[in-house]
């Protein structure tokens, strides 16, 4: 088990919690960035740090909020 902190951007509050693996931690931001953002009407990011204070993950992932691999390719020239 690890020691995980969720913070919901915009807000000042952080929640903590423990989860057995960094994949746990952030299946659990996932679900509270959609139960939060239902509750609000809008798309609320939550943002998990380990007991280092290190960037788990941004939930909900998007390619800009997490660095994803995916990279623009423009479609070749005619």
């Amino acid at each position: 088990m690890s020691f995980y902190t969720f913070h919901i951007v915009g807000f000042g509050r952080t929640s903590s919690e423990f989860h057995p693996d960094e994949e746990s931690a952030e299946r659990a931001a996932f679900e509270t960035a959609l139960e939060v953002s239902r509750s609000f009407g809008r798309l609320i990011f939550v943002t998990v740090r380990d007991v280092d204070g290190e960037l788990v993950c941004t939930a909900p992932r998007l390619p800009a909020a997490n660095s994803s691999r995916e990279t623009f390719r423009p479609s070749p020239a005619r």
